[in-house]
């Protein structure tokens, strides 16, 4: 379940009270706070509050839209090779391997908890997007179903697109109160 307190928590983590006027960057912090806050539903509490993980999950889609433009400078026909060399495209396989790190840390702790070995959350947790992807995968007989990579990409379109707009509202408010 969500706690009540997680985004004004995550709201004064990321813009802290100040006494006396100073400049602030918002569109630098909020893609971090909508981070926070959407992970609560797609992968849970215990992994929203991981740091890594919302370093992941914010930096992923700027670093994917660099390596598709590093990409376009080599022909198609060398893309299969090219970008196991790029720096660019390291970096996200460097991004994946965290998620994985991260994503399957969480999973196995389930999955033992499920079956007995480790005692139930306390309070207990509401259903989030990893127990959704979990059951639909167990449905389908999916047992090939990258959880990390559909978490990265949930995190890709929701992430940017809310920032994007939260972005937008707040300077519309600054500008015409």
């Amino acid at each position: 379940m969500v706690c009540r307190r997680t985004p004004f928590a995550t709201l004064l983590l990321t813009l802290p009270l100040l006494v006396e006027w100073k400049p602030y960057y918002l569109a630098h912090k909020i893609p971090y706070m909508v981070a926070r806050l959407s992970s609560l539903i797609f992968v849970g509490e215990t992994i929203s509050h991981d740091d890594e993980w919302i370093d992941v999950s914010v930096n992923y889609a700027i670093d994917a839209f660099m390596a598709m433009r590093d990409l376009r400078e080599w022909p198609s026909i060398l893309h299969p090779v090219v970008h196991w060399f790029l720096p660019s495209t390291r970096k996200l396989r460097t991004h994946l391997g965290m998620a994985r790190s991260i994503i399957n840390r969480e999973i196995d702790r389930r999955a033992l908890i499920r079956a007995g070995k480790l005692p139930a959350d306390d309070p207990p947790r509401g259903p989030d997007a990893l127990d959704w992807f979990r059951e639909t995968a167990e449905i389908r007989n999916n047992l090939t179903f990258d959880q990390s990579c559909a978490q990265v990409g949930l995190a890709l379109a929701a992430i940017h697109t809310t920032s994007n707009l939260l972005t937008n509202v707040m300077y519309d408010l600054a500008a015409y109160p």
